[in-house]
């Protein structure tokens, strides 16, 4: 079964990148140390604009052919209105902790029109000056690097996490570069999913609800005893 399914792609003529059987392409996928995205550029510069692989049990296909692309986000975005799904992320259609951008269908439709009014010119309007602010606090710290090479993916984390802690979490002054959130952040976001846990959960989906219970159940255990800078360590 699983050496059939492996050429899920190539069985409907269209280019699949090789991968190992049950795996897929998920080690070369989920390292931390090369971003997914550049990956399937060179990809793409290798298979062309439309080909297809296996992360673990799951097939994806990648496009950029402009024709596709407009069928599926503007002829038929009734039928394609959800994401990818993120393999231990909550059940899109009955987890209470779905937000918008893990949601569909209806639900996200709903969720959607809920966040219209939060987007609106008039309410962009009232924290323009808030963003502004950190992107000229920003911008001066550039300048201050002026004459040598320097990391500039740092700097927008920093904008990013100054600018929404002054939006939503109260703080008053800017703290680029003397925010703690930021290493917290970032130690949750920038997480190596190349690991046996996730692995197993792309090849073998029907353990991925006790896989996220237990991963659950940890995370809330961490969080009572309020050692966020231990989350990294569950991954």
């Amino acid at each position: 079964y699983y050496v059939h399914d492996s050429q899920y792609w190539t069985r409907r003529g269209i280019t699949q990148v090789p991968g190992k059987l049950f795996l897929g392409v998920c080690q070369q996928v989920l390292k931390k140390s090369v971003p997914r995205i550049l990956i399937l550029k060179e990809w793409t510069k290798k298979y062309g604009k439309t080909y297809g692989f296996k992360e673990g049990a799951f097939n994806v296909l990648v496009t950029s052919d402009v024709d596709i692309i407009n069928e599926v986000f503007v002829k038929q975005f009734d039928n394609f209105n959800g994401r990818k799904p993120a393999v231990l992320g909550p059940d899109p259609d009955r987890d209470k902790q779905v937000h918008l951008f893990q949601a569909r269908g209806s639900r996200w439709k709903r969720l959607r029109a809920l966040s219209v009014p939060t987007f609106s010119i008039a309410s962009l309007k009232k924290i323009r000056h808030i963003v502004e602010d950190s992107a000229s606090s920003m911008v001066e710290m550039m300048e201050k690097r002026h004459g040598s090479a320097f990391n500039i993916h740092q700097f927008f984390c920093e904008f990013t996490i100054n600018t929404i802690s002054k939006l939503v979490l109260g703080q008053k002054e800017t703290m680029l570069f003397n925010n703690p959130r930021t290493h917290i952040v970032q130690s949750m976001m920038l997480r190596d999913f190349d690991n046996p846990i996730v692995h197993s959960a792309f090849t073998f989906p029907f353990l991925v609800p006790i896989i996220r219970g237990i991963l659950n159940r940890v995370s809330v255990a961490i969080r009572t005893v309020r050692c966020d800078h231990l989350l990294p360590m569950i991954w």
